[in-house]
C-alpha cells in the first residue's frame, strides 16, 4: 500500500507492516521521521487516534517518540537511530544493560503513576529501542488505555525473568533471582510506590 501523500514530508518510502499499521520513512524539516498509517486489513477500529491521543500524553512525561504530525489516518515522529532491547543486551556490557534497565523500570513507574498501561511489555522485544544516548524509547501504543490497576511494571518484570532474557543475563554475568523477584513484583503489586520500584531493580545485578 502506498502511503498518501503529506505535506513538508519528503522522500517517503515503505519501512515495515505491522499487524495494525504500516510504517514508512521519509524527511521533515531535515529530520528523519516515521509515519504510521492503518493496515486496511487490520479490523482493530480507531488505533491510530487512539496511539495520536496517548502519545500527545506521554510526551509530556518524556516517554515514546516525538509526535511531529498528525492527520485523520496518519500520524508521524523523529526516527529513533538505536537498537531493540534483546540486541543490545546481547552486543552490550554488564554496566551499560543495569543502566538501561533502570531507565526503562523509571519510565514503567511513571505508566503506572499515571494509570496508563501499555500492553504488551511482558514480550516487547520490538517495543523498546536504545537510542544512540544510551535512552529507552517506548513505541507502539495503539493498545494504550487509562485502568485503575495497571501493569508496566510488573510486566517487564516478567519480561526479565523469562528464559530468553535471563539467559542473555546470565551470559553477561548478570544475576536473577526468579523467586526473589516475584516476591518483590507482588509487593509492588499491593503498592505502586518508588521504593517497592527500586527494590525490583536492586535485586537485578
Amino acid at each position: 500500500m502506498n502511503c498518501p501523500k503529506i505535506k513538508n514530508i519528503k522522500d517517503i518510502e515503505f519501512f515495515t507492516k505491522g499487524k495494525r499499521g504500516f510504517l514508512y520513512t521519509g524527511s521533515y524539516k531535515g529530520d528523519k521521521v516515521v509515519i504510521k498509517i492503518k493496515n486496511p486489513e487490520s479490523k482493530a477500529q480507531n488505533r491510530i487516534e487512539n496511539e495520536i491521543k496517548f502519545l500527545e500524553i506521554l510526551n509530556r512525561n518524556n516517554i515514546g517518540p516525538k509526535l511531529l504530525l498528525k492527520g485523520k489516518d496518519y500520524f508521524a515522529y523523529r526516527f529513533i537511530e538505536g537498537d531493540f532491547f534483546p540486541k543490545f543486551i546481547q552486543e552490550n556490557s554488564k554496566k551499560e544493560i543495569l543502566k538501561i534497565v533502570k531507565r526503562i523500570f523509571n519510565q514503567m513507574f511513571i505508566l503506572d503513576e499515571i494509570k496508563i498501561n501499555k500492553e504488551e511489555m511482558h514480550h516487547p522485544h520490538k517495543h523498546i529501542i536504545i537510542n544512540k544516548k544510551d535512552r529507552p524509547v517506548l513505541i507502539d501504543f495503539e493498545r494504550c488505555h487509562y485502568t485503575p490497576k495497571p501493569k508496566n511494571v510488573t510486566q517487564f518484570c516478567n519480561y526479565m525473568i523469562s528464559t530468553f532474557v535471563s539467559e542473555i543475563f546470565k551470559s553477561k554475568g548478570i544475576l536473577l533471582d526468579k523467586s526473589k523477584i516475584i516476591g518483590l513484583e507482588k509487593t509492588y503489586k499491593k503498592d505502586m510506590n518508588k521504593e517497592n520500584l527500586t527494590n525490583i531493580i536492586d535485586a537485578i545485578k
